[in-house]
């Protein structure tokens, strides 16, 4: 006996209830209702590119992301030039033993040539990649490291993630691929500036140090009021 079969006597009688369908599930991929901060996840190229493209950035975004850039790159160029500069100084010291005499002399020519050394070692490493995001570029590249971020899996759909990476942005004065971006701006590195907008406390720093201080001058005047009355007594 078919459970599907409806019973005879009414309308349908005898005849093949049509069989119930689970609805669709919701698609996971590709939506329209994503938002900077809940991007959809992209399944396709297009998808990415062009939401990437289109949605609006928060400015506070960008002021963030070109501050945090400039603070991390900065970083990068201390770090690398104190390694240079250590590792120079033992091979110098390597190559020109420190002798028993002439002890001046000595430390005259190392000073002479770490001088210049410095110098180049300073230029070097700042002319590698950008110090900081270009006035009219920040969008622009902002956009870019989150393509690049949120590209359609690399696994799952690698022509389609290749797509993205291939993918050509106009910058002042240049065009570059989203990938070349990457590799000449290491957004990667800021990514968590990107993510969300970072909770601004001087404000809240004020307030306490000022309710701090109004606190403390109470203490102070209860105190001296306690000493006028016990000076009285």
């Amino acid at each position: 006996m078919n459970d599907n079969r409806t019973s005879g006597g009414v309308p349908e009688g005898g005849q093949f209830a049509a069989a119930a369908h689970a609805e669709s599930p919701v698609k996971l991929f590709d939506r329209n209702d994503g938002s900077f901060f809940k991007p959809s996840p992209s399944s396709t190229a297009e998808h990415c590119l062009n939401f990437w493209s289109n949605i609006v950035i928060p400015d506070e975004i960008i002021s963030q992301a070109e501050s945090v850039y400039h603070e991390t790159r900065t970083a990068e160029v201390e770090a690398g030039f104190k390694q240079r500069v250590d590792d120079w100084k033992t091979n110098w010291v390597v190559e020109n033993p420190k002798p028993r005499f002439k002890l001046e002399a000595w430390e005259e020519k190392f000073q002479a040539e770490l001088a210049p050394f410095k110098n180049q070692v300073r230029e070097d490493l700042t002319n590698e990649r950008p110090m900081w995001l270009g006035t009219y570029d920040s969008r622009q590249l902002v956009r870019a490291a989150q393509m690049l971020f949120h590209a359609p899996h690399a696994h799952r759909f690698p022509d389609e993630n290749i797509k993205v990476r291939d993918h050509e942005i106009e910058l002042f004065t240049e065009t570059l691929t989203v990938e070349e971006i990457q590799a000449k701006y290491k957004l990667y590195q800021i990514h968590h500036a990107l993510e969300k907008v970072f909770e601004d406390t001087t404000e809240k720093e004020m307030l306490q140090v000022m309710k701090n201080l109004g606190e403390s001058m109470n203490i102070v005047s209860e105190e001296v009021i306690d000493a006028r009355r016990d000076s009285m007594i």
